[in-house]
């Protein structure tokens, strides 16, 4: 009897062989996919998508949102996963990006970054609920901000690079 593979076992499956692909390859499958033969403004939209998707505090379904968003959106999925390595393409730069996001949250709400808690005077539910309050909130916020100027730069950008490649390249052959 032949079992079959549901789509999430399929999504979980993938974004676990993904995972473990070192810096090189992810530059690899980065280059191959900006210089696909598929149209340039897919293939700007879709990197420019997954460093959207990259700044949002999604970190455990960013894969899941990958596929779901370009499915619904009709781009190609590897750019888009691809896209997600420019912001949050590693632990250090998960780090980075949340913080960054953080305090553009704050700023655009006007609201200040929150202290580190008192260990010695608060309970633990107290610490946790205090979290909520302000850092989701700060979190999303700043990190739509920069994922759509990001995003924004990223297609644009790519789209010039991806033109004018294609451009000399004609020339030459």
């Amino acid at each position: 009897m032949v079992k079959t593979v549901g789509k999430p076992q399929f999504l979980l499956r993938i974004k676990g062989e993904l995972q473990k692909l070192g810096t090189i390859e992810k530059r690899r499958i980065i280059r191959d996919v900006m210089w696909t033969n598929e149209p340039a403004p897919l293939i700007s939209q879709s990197l420019g998508l997954g460093v959207f998707i990259g700044f949002t505090p999604t970190v455990g379904i960013q894969t899941i949102l990958c596929f779901v968003l370009a499915r619904l959106l009709r781009r190609n999925f590897l750019a888009v996963f691809a896209g997600t390595f420019l912001p949050a393409g590693t632990p250090i730069q998960i780090a980075f990006s949340y913080f960054a996001s953080y305090r553009v949250g704050c700023f655009l709400l006007g609201k200040p970054m929150m202290s580190a808690p008192d260990f010695h005077n608060a309970s633990f539910l107290a610490m946790y609920s205090r979290l909520g309050e302000g850092i989701l909130l700060a979190l999303w916020t700043g990190g739509i901000f920069l994922g759509i100027i990001s995003g924004g730069l990223t297609c644009l950008i790519l789209l010039l690079l991806i033109r004018i490649r294609r451009k000399h390249g004609a020339k030459n052959q």
